[in-house]
Formats: C-alpha cells, sequence, structure tokens
C-alpha cells in the first residue's frame, strides 16, 4: 500500500518530530513527544496528524478509479436506515466507524449494515476526545470497541478512527499494540453543508479523486461522556446526489477494505 507522502512543516523539522514521537513510542523521549504535541493542539489537519502517526492513512495510491466511502457515529436510527437505502438504491457499499456504545443501543443496525454487503470498523466505545488521556484509557476505548464489535459478530477489519482525527502518541501506541491500522479521510461532506447541499455536492465530486477517502456522518445523537444531537437531514440528503455525481465523474465508490485491497 503507499500511502501520499506529506511535506514538512516549516515550523518544526520532520526529522526532529518523527525522531521525538519516534523516542516516546519506544519508551523514551515522553516529554520531549508531549511537548511537540502541545505546540500543535489538536491534531487537526493531515499534516499534523501525519507527524503523529506517519503510518496512518489518508489517501491511497491506486490505478483504478476506487475512492472509499465512510460514515461515522452511528449506527443512528434516526439516520443510519435511511443512508442505507440510499446505498442500496445506488448499489455503493460503504464503510461504517461504529462506536461501541450506539452499536450495543441498537444491534440490528449493525446487522443491517453487514446484510447490505458494507462493513463496520471501530470508532472507540464512547466517541471520547482520546489526544488527552492516559494511555490506559485510550487502550480501553479502543479495546472495548474491538470486543463490542466481536461480540456482535461483526468485528472492525482492523481498521480505527479516532473521533474528530485527534491522537496522540498514546493513540499510536495503543492501535499499534492492537494491530489496528488508523483511517482518517481525505474530504469530509459536512465541511461542506455550510455552503448549501446543492453546493456542497459540487465541491466534494468536483475535488474528489482516484484514492480518496470521504467522510460523512450517519450518526448524531450520543449519550455518555461527550453527549451530541446534531441533525445529519443534510447529509442524507446530500447523498443521492454526490453519488450521482461521483459515478458520472467516473469514480467508483466503494468499502476502504476494497480501497486498500487496489492499492496492493
Amino acid at each position: 500500500m503507499h500511502v501520499i507522502a506529506e511535506r514538512p512543516t516549516r515550523l518544526l523539522g520532520r526529522r526532529a518530530l518523527l525522531s521525538g514521537f519516534g523516542a516516546c513510542l519506544l519508551g523514551g523521549g515522553t516529554a520531549e513527544a508531549v511537548q511537540v504535541l502541545r505546540r500543535h493542539d489538536h491534531t487537526d489537519s493531515e499534516n499534523s496528524r501525519r507527524r503523529v502517526d506517519p503510518t496512518s492513512i489518508s489517501r491511497v495510491e491506486t490505478a483504478g478509479d476506487l475512492m472509499a466511502l465512510t460514515f461515522d457515529d452511528g449506527p443512528d436510527p434516526d439516520h443510519t436506515p435511511t443512508v442505507l437505502r440510499v446505498l442500496s438504491a445506488a448499489e455503493v457499499r460503504a464503510t461504517f466507524f461504529v462506536i461501541g456504545r450506539n452499536a450495543l443501543r441498537h444491534p440490528q443496525l449493525v446487522r443491517d449494515i453487514l446484510a447490505d454487503g458494507h462493513e463496520v470498523a471501530n470508532h472507540t466505545q464512547d466517541h471520547r476526545w482520546l489526544d488527552r488521556l492516559d494511555l490506559a484509557s485510550v487502550t480501553d476505548q479502543i479495546v472495548g470497541a474491538e470486543r463490542t464489535l466481536a461480540g456482535l459478530g461483526a468485528g472492525s477489519g482492523g481498521m480505527f478512527r479516532p473521533p474528530r482525527g485527534w491522537i496522540s502518541p498514546n493513540v499510536v501506541t495503543a492501535t499499534r499494540a492492537a494491530r489496528l491500522r488508523t483511517i482518517f479521510w481525505t474530504d469530509c461532506l459536512e465541511a461542506h453543508l455550510s455552503h448549501g447541499i446543492d453546493r456542497a455536492i459540487a465541491e466534494v465530486s468536483h475535488s474528489a479523486r482516484p484514492g480518496g477517502i470521504l467522510l460523512c456522518h450517519d450518526g448524531g445523537r450520543l449519550d455518555g461522556p461527550n453527549p451530541q444531537a446534531i441533525d445529519r437531514s443534510a447529509t442524507v440528503a446530500a447523498l443521492p446526489g454526490l453519488l450521482r455525481c461521483l459515478r458520472a465523474r467516473g469514480l467508483a465508490a466503494d468499502r476502504l477494505s476494497s480501497l486498500l485491497e487496489a492499492s496492493n
């Protein structure tokens, strides 16, 4: 698999950054790594995520026309069933990064996702902000979701996405111990929806490329440590038109595992 390389930041040398985090992951240089992380606060960009975890995946190189379609924060009875109907009508498969707490509350929706030919992946047990947690707490969130999915007969496919894309050296240590690949995204549909549904469809489809990973959300409701109640109806409304535009551009949206396999 070929991950597209990132250009080094001008603020700190790439070699110094990787050296600091590498030392932390190997058990030394923890204070230096934490200092670097504090300078950058949350990992809110592809570059900052790659600095913390150079093995993470935000896009892949592929010779075909595949791109990955992913959904976060479900399953959610208010939106997941409609998303599944839209995907079925378009004959498109996707990857659902589910929250363990939501999966336990709505196990039938997890079964529906799998029955339609989609796949599920790990989005933590409780959707906590991992970059501010110690290693034991991060591990509990990641391993807890793995156990939840296994108990539902699903499994994560070895794929993990941290809430909000926020990671730390502790997250890297925990995901490697669990033998999970950390997956981010190339573009996010919801980031464009403030411009209106039609413009969001145009912007996302125009910038989409083979090997890209598109982030959408089928989940809006969550209780627990970071409760949320977000209306995802605009995402659902945009999805049919977006899939038509992607297809018109010759792009085939599919499960993340299909894209990763095509890159080998």
